[in-house]
């Protein structure tokens, strides 16, 4: 017998992009341990509203929201939070479909 939650669609989006980020993160660990501190690291996310969540949690330092999709879905923001503050990753929200992240990342600036 299968458990089947009735949740709204991004509910579903939003964990699935919190638990790759976290995954991701957590396999690199020792990778991010290795590189030199004047070293860029970036995660780009595609998810909004984790983005937002980050973001307010950066700047109050605390969840403001209860997320209820499942019981440790805080604990693994708060975890992503934590990976992202401890080992200096710029986390950017991902760009429309016009301007791929290779378009911003790779390209030279001009400066007037």
């Amino acid at each position: 017998m299968a458990l089947v939650l009735h949740l709204p669609n991004i509910i579903y989006i939003l964990l699935k992009e919190i638990l790759s980020a976290v995954m991701c993160l957590s396999q690199e660990v020792t990778l991010l341990k290795l590189l030199p501190k004047t070293c860029q690291r970036i995660l780009i996310l595609d998810s909004k509203p984790l983005f937002d969540i980050l973001n307010k949690l950066k700047a109050k330092g605390e969840l403001d929201q209860a997320y209820v999709a499942h019981p440790s879905l805080p604990l693994w923001i708060l975890r992503l939070h934590h990976l992202t503050v401890f080992y200096n990753v710029q986390v950017l929200l991902m760009p429309t479909k016009r301007h791929p992240p290779s378009d911003w990342l790779t390209r030279q600036w001009k400066t007037q």
